[in-house]
């Protein structure tokens, strides 16, 4: 709980912050405005979490034990860590999201290749179990029995 405290005064110092250096206007209506409101209401949520959690601990525990659990937030503490992909349109990430992009435009073909192969080497299985394959109509190889009796 200490931990969530020192998180949540630094997700509200770091929101104090861009909003004194950018202004209400900027913040909120400017170009990044959904992220920036989502971000806002994000560690709202997260403050109002807290504050149940650290003052009214004992009701808390009582809705816990009937059945009733704070899943909303739990839920809301995950989606915190969609903060982390606004770090992937900074200029210093540009590399990383074009790897990532290319190994996702490759996975297709990748995916394609490797349903040749397989068919490819049950083909050969195929033709290896009916060539050297056990036949009524062929004599028995002692070689081929010891090396391919379960076959």
């Amino acid at each position: 709980l200490i931990i969530e405290w020192i998180f949540g005064a630094i997700f509200g110092t770091e929101l104090m912050i861009k909003v004194c250096a950018h202004g209400w206007r900027k913040q909120y209506c400017g170009q990044d405005a959904l992220m920036n409101i989502f971000d806002a209401s994000l560690i709202a949520a997260d403050m109002v979490q807290l504050v149940i959690l650290g003052f009214f601990r004992n009701h808390v525990d009582e809705l816990a034990s009937s059945g009733l659990s704070a899943s909303l937030f739990r839920v809301i503490r995950l989606v915190r860590l969609t903060r982390m992909l606004r770090l992937l349109h900074s200029q210093v990430f540009n590399d990383l999201v074009t790897m990532i992009q290319g190994m996702l435009g490759g996975m297709a073909t990748l995916g394609w290749s490797v349903v040749l192969l397989v068919l490819f080497i049950y083909v050969v299985a195929l033709v290896f179990r009916e060539t050297l394959g056990p036949s009524p109509a062929r004599e028995s190889n002692d070689q081929i029995n010891r090396y391919f009796h379960s076959v």
